[in-house]
């Protein structure tokens, strides 16, 4: 079988899907400000053991020009095999 990705304009934003980690990245109501370019930015999952708040991972608005913005991001949402059962993602990002 082979792997569904999907990348597309949606509304005021952009969507990228993997269904085979069952996962949904959106970046949306993009503008550029003062030099920086900022977005609303959601992931969604359903990989199981992956505790979520309505499906939803992370919720942040995002600067796209910034590099530690992005490397922090993704150190952050990057756990450790052994963590992935237990680990409450939903509550460091969402709550």
């Amino acid at each position: 079988m082979s792997e569904l990705t999907v990348f597309e304009r949606q509304g005021l934003g952009y969507r990228l899907f993997a269904e085979s980690i069952g996962t949904e990245f959106r970046v949306s109501h993009i503008k550029r400000s003062s030099g920086t370019l900022e977005g609303d930015r959601a992931v969604s999952t359903t990989m199981p053991g992956i505790k979520t708040v309505d499906g939803k991972l992370h919720l942040a608005r995002f600067n796209m020009t910034s590099s530690q913005t992005r490397s922090s991001l993704g150190s952050s949402s990057a756990p450790s095999p052994a963590s992935w059962p237990t680990r409450s993602w939903a509550h460091a990002r969402v709550c």
